[in-house]
């Protein structure tokens, strides 16, 4: 039996040789280590030990320090991170419920609009077509004309009255249908088509317009309407497509787009130069929300993969930023008053 001791990195042995056997133990902490090995035939059994001066002691005390100091760091840590993540998710929603409430009072604004211009639209046309088909009327230099063709055929109404017409075709096979009344340079067009169609229906007063067209494959729907310089667009497209609305009053806009694949939704509002945004994208995306009061904006963002969350605010040249990146990450927090 051998027995070796080594204080500074240093190892301890201890072998018991029965047959040709061995067993080898070595403990080494600073620059050490433990070694068990058996051997049956012709081997031996070592074990070293290094305890001069209470090394166990010490080393148990200084990882009972040690554990305790990362143990109660990292208790902070996370109740630090738990409350900055409540405050800052309650902050979000608070903001997600003032945006999504006033996103829904605008599309229920501007679906009430739309549905009460469509009803008033159907029912004008739908008494037009009572008149056209059952009156025929010359006053001044105006006529009225129907004629109807079977095969590849269209029907033609038209009326004009001063310089104005009015003109209804339809058309069976990759037909159309065409209505425009003209009053004083105004207009009003509907037109369908069955293959790869469309509906168009534009109304024009003193500049202004209203359109509206559907097209069913790789199509859009656009709605329109100027009154004095603004103007409110819809479009919708199927594949890759987009719903943008857009309102201008005086220089100023509302913006809502969605895209599908790799989409984005987009809001932007603007008064006196001021936007409000609002964009997700699902792949590698992210969540932005600025708004803009004065040279101010507030700032959103969250990125999924190696992604970051970042938050600003700015009311007079101050901004305030908090960004977490997952992998690698960090955590930055800064506020500026002024």
């Amino acid at each position: 039996m051998e027995v070796s001791i080594q204080y500074v990195g240093g190892y301890i042995e201890v072998s018991i040789q029965n047959v040709g056997g061995y067993i080898e133990v070595s403990i080494q902490y600073v620059g050490g280590y433990i070694e068990v090995s058996i051997q049956n035939v012709g081997g031996y059994i070592e074990v070293s030990i290094q305890n001069v001066g209470g090394v166990w002691r010490y080393l148990y005390r200084m990882w009972v320090v040690k554990w305790r100091y990362i143990y109660s760091i990292w208790v902070v840590l996370w109740r630090y991170l738990y409350r900055m993540w409540v405050v800052k998710w309650r902050y979000l929603y608070s903001m997600w419920v003032v945006i999504w409430r006033y996103l829904y009072s605008i599309w229920v604004v501007i679906l009430r609009y739309l549905y009460r211009m469509w009803v008033v639209i159907w029912r004008y046309l739908y008494s037009m077509w009572v008149v056209f088909l059952e009156v025929s009327i010359q006053n001044v230099g105006g006529y009225m004309e129907v004629s109807k063709q079977n095969v590849g055929g269209y029907m033609e109404v038209s009326i004009q009255y001063v310089g104005g017409y009015m003109e209804v075709s339809i058309q069976n096979v990759g037909g159309y249908m065409e209505v425009s009344i003209q009053n004083v340079g105004g207009y009003m067009e509907v037109s369908i088509q069955n293959v790869g169609g469309y509906i168009e229906v534009s109304i024009q007063n003193v500049g202004g317009y209203m359109e509206v067209s559907i097209q069913n494959v790789g199509g859009y729907m656009e709605v329109s309407i100027q009154n004095v310089g603004g103007y409110i667009e819809v479009s919708i497209q199927n594949v890759g497509g987009y719903i943008e609305v857009s309102i201008q009053y005086v220089g100023g806009y509302i913006e809502v787009s969605i895209q599908n694949v790799g989409g984005y939704i987009e809001v932007s509002i603007q008064n006196v130069g001021g936007y409000m945004e609002v964009s997700i994208q699902y792949v590698g995306g992210y969540i932005e929300v600025s708004i803009q009061y004065v040279g101010g904006y507030i700032e959103v963002s969250i990125q999924n993969v190696g992604g970051y969350m970042e938050v600003s605010i700015q009311y007079v040249g101050g901004y305030m930023e908090v960004s977490i990146q997952n992998v690698g990450g960090y955590m930055e927090v800064s506020i500026q008053n002024v």
